[in-house]
């Protein structure tokens, strides 16, 4: 399995971050779609950054103003 992680999306007065596991990005992006409805055509197509989960892995987002 692996980690997609989308950064920079679903943008209302900031950028929003989408993230699936799954085996293919194809696949990642069916389970997102499932999850909510309507996501924009330019984030869902966006190239994921991509993580292989047979070695551990972390991620820190600050938040700010």
């Amino acid at each position: 399995m692996k980690l997609f992680v989308w950064e920079n999306v679903l943008t209302d007065w900031t950028s929003g971050i989408m993230f699936a596991v799954a085996p293919t990005v194809e696949e990642a992006r069916v389970i997102l779609l499932g999850k909510c409805g309507h996501i924009p055509e330019e984030d869902i197509n966006q190239t994921p950054l991509e993580f292989d989960l047979s070695e551990p892995i972390a991620f820190l987002c600050w938040g700010g103003g």
